[in-house]
């Protein structure tokens, strides 16, 4: 298994910094309701996909995976949970040394994320994001190619994470319920990222 230094991390990086559960939100840009759900349809793309395409498909599968898999951390952890956010209460979720996971669906040729007010540019987003930031984003969105720089690019001491690897929703989340496991005990993210991608056979 890789070590933090394999990854390139500095001393200094957002990445070797000890967080807790409780220092993580997990920005759900998925549908948690039938009316969201519904919007997500109108404004989106993802819910038109096979075979999530009825409220009651998508229910029993994404949603009652992320109920079962995210939602305890928030009961039980003090995860904090932003359930389909808007971009501009995403981007204003990037302050300070916060850990941010955005769960969401990327057309990445079109270089858009999708958000509860509809398929959003990366560079919108981006620029709403206050140059401070020096946290950690955590990008779960279908492979949005060049996010990461322009974040990057728009505040230099934060930390981007874009997952490389293709899963399901339902393994992507099943990833997070191993990664917010790590984090019960103070961890850096470095670290409890890599072992919680071996956990799951990433």
């Amino acid at each position: 298994m890789s070590s933090p230094d394999d990854v390139g991390l500095s001393d200094q990086s957002p990445l070797r910094r000890e967080m807790s559960v409780a220092d993580w939100t997990f920005a759900f840009a998925l549908p948690t309701s039938r009316r969201t759900y519904m919007n997500a349809l109108a404004v989106g793309e993802y819910c038109h996909n096979r075979p999530i395409n009825t409220w009651q498909a998508y229910r029993r599968t994404v949603l009652s995976a992320f109920e079962q898999y995210i939602v305890p951390f928030e009961q039980k952890e003090s995860l904090s949970i932003v359930r389909s956010p808007t971009s501009r209460k995403f981007s204003r979720l990037l302050v300070r040394d916060r850990g941010v996971i955005l769960f969401a669906h990327c057309n990445s040729l079109r270089k858009t994320i999708e958000f509860s007010d509809g398929m959003q540019p990366y560079g919108v987003i981006v620029r709403r994001v206050s140059p401070n930031f020096c946290g950690i984003a955590d990008i779960s969105a279908c492979n949005p190619v060049g996010f990461d720089t322009l974040l990057k690019t728009q505040a230099p001491r934060c930390a981007v994470r874009v997952m490389q690897a293709y899963l399901s929703p339902i393994d992507w989340l099943k990833f997070f319920q191993a990664l917010f496991s790590r984090f019960r005990a103070p961890s850096c993210y470095g670290e409890a990222i890599l072992l919680a991608m071996h956990d799951i056979g990433i």
